[in-house]
């Protein structure tokens, strides 16, 4: 989602440690919770079971293993003879399209070089590495809690161009801020086109007629004719800039979008009707195209001759998107545009160039 990290760990060792916390946790309140623990790592299990003590009743807690797997290690585990506490067997149950994802990703954890039921399979895994505690691990690292030096962040997933920013909404300032940048674009006066004292025609919410976003100033023909002749007019100035100095100019478009999302994003959401989240992934799209863009005419467009004057037409369900992304792949190409947005939506083009 453009973020500047990920929502899960990027370390196994790190949801090893934040298992046996949040089991401690269970266990401190067995007055009010029933713990059942699914686990098939041999050392989690044993911290569990030091953890909760030797004070056992049955009802007090349980294990869990998938059925298939696990029984060498919970023959240890129940009954007199092995640790006594109880482990119920489960199953997923279901029809072949719903349960294919769930036996994929389970083949793929197991598969895993990290998982300790693939590692205890390996001859070559010292029995010391399969039971070493997960804390003193993270504590032993040169910066305890870091991320994985060898996943790329999301803002590096893409190598050659930087991925789009994005706006976490589960994020309580983050939340404090957009409020405030959506009541600062309500309150903006959003025009498109010329003021030339012919009345304007009122763009209203489509979620709220009630809502005048702004005023469209639109051209006559002579106008149109007028553009389209610029156009052709600028045709041999704008080829001759080089490739690299257009593939320039889209970074830069990229970077002033971003850095406005959410005042855009009023205005996406009020002119097109958009969730936040959709105003979100309209403008990081927008974003990602002029980047995207701007890295391939750097790599396929040297020496390439420009068409000329282009037209660019873009639909109204994703009015900054796609009416950004034609504009781009068309002018860093070397060719003049001339846009027409849609008709509903012509004050989210207007800022967009």
């Amino acid at each position: 989602d453009g973020l500047s990290g990920y929502p899960v760990y990027t370390r196994k060792i790190y949801t090893d440690v934040a298992y046996i916390a949040c089991a401690r946790k269970l266990l401190a309140a067995r007055d009010a919770v029933f713990p059942q623990f699914a686990t098939h790592n041999a050392q989690t299990l044993s911290t569990i079971y030091q953890l909760a003590g030797e004070d056992f009743v049955v009802g007090d807690y349980e294990f869990q293993c998938l059925h298939g797997m696990g029984e060498p290690l919970y023959d240890q585990v129940v009954g007199a003879n092995g640790l006594a506490r109880p482990c119920r067997v489960y199953a997923p149950v279901g029809t072949h399209e719903t349960l294919l994802a769930y036996l994929v990703r389970r083949l793929l954890e197991n598969g895993a070089n990290s998982s300790f039921v693939n590692r205890i399979g390996d001859p070559a895994v010292p029995i010391e590495d399969l039971i070493a505690d997960p804390v003193e691990i993270v504590r032993a690292m040169p910066v305890p809690g870091a991320p994985h030096d060898e996943i790329a962040l999301p803002a590096d997933i893409y190598g050659a161009r930087r991925n789009s920013a994005g706006l976490d909404l589960s994020d309580e300032a983050s939340l404090l801020g957009l409020g405030r940048a959506l009541v600062a674009s309500a309150q903006q006066d959003w025009s498109a086109g010329v003021d030339d004292g012919r009345a304007p025609v009122l763009v209203r919410n489509p979620a709220d007629h009630r809502d005048v976003v702004g005023r469209v100033f639109e051209h006559s023909d002579a106008e149109a004719t007028a553009v389209m002749e610029r156009a052709a007019g600028a045709a041999a100035s704008w080829a001759a800039i080089p490739v690299g100095d257009r593939a320039a100019c889209l970074d830069r478009a990229a970077d002033q979008l971003e850095q406005t999302m959410p005042t855009l994003m009023g205005l996406i959401m009020r002119e097109a009707g958009k969730s936040a989240a959709n105003a979100i992934a309209e403008v990081r799209e927008a974003v990602d195209f002029l980047r995207y863009y701007a890295v391939q005419a750097r790599e396929t467009l040297g020496g390439a001759t420009p068409l000329g004057p282009i037209a660019c037409i873009s639909p109204w369900n994703f009015p900054l998107a796609i009416f950004t992304g034609q504009i781009a792949a068309a002018l860093v190409a070397g060719n003049p545009v001339v846009a027409k947005p849609a008709q509903p939506t012509p004050l989210i083009a207007a800022e967009a160039v």
